[in-house]
């Protein structure tokens, strides 16, 4: 199995501009005069933060230390992190399925959490907003609603 090489650029005035032209000709010249290439064109996938110390916005690292650990403090011991991971993708997160049931041979249709791996950073931004919403509603996770703060905002107690 071959590994494809990917390329990025850019539309302007309705043209296609590479980043790197001069590593794609060098690439292209790899090929033989006359043979055919596959060539796929999309809008860029950014992917999210992985949650690295030194990322510039670290989404991952904000989402499990700040409304993860909120949450998971707001409800004791109700449920460990991953539970409560778990419980925000089957809100805000799921996709459904259908699946045989093996004992009566029908279909049904079911919904399960999607994951947030695949997100890009828009999507699990969104995600998160969702989070910290839901959180701030009285009666979700605690009787009067958590306040979760957005990335990089600063809490100051008085």
């Amino acid at each position: 199995m071959a590994i494809k090489k990917k390329w990025y650029g850019s539309i302007t005035k309705g043209e296609l501009v590479y980043n790197d032209p001069d590593g794609i000709k060098q690439y292209l010249a790899r090929f033989d005069d006359g043979e055919e290439v596959e060539m796929t064109i999309g809008k860029r996938f950014k992917a999210r933060t992985s949650g690295q110390p030194g990322e510039d916005t670290n989404f991952n690292g904000y989402y499990w230390a700040v409304i993860i650990k909120m949450i998971s403090d707001a409800t004791g011991e109700l449920g460990d992190d991953d539970e409560i991971h778990l419980l925000l993708q089957m809100m805000f997160n799921k996709k459904g399925i259908s699946v045989i049931d093996p004992k009566t041979k029908v279909i049904i249709n079911v919904e399960v959490p999607r994951g947030t791996s695949n997100l890009s950073g828009a999507e699990f931004a969104d995600f998160c907003s969702k989070c910290r919403i839901w959180a701030a509603i009285p009666g979700n996770v605690t009787e009067h609603g958590i306040y979760i703060p957005e990335p990089h905002e600063i809490l100051i107690e008085e």
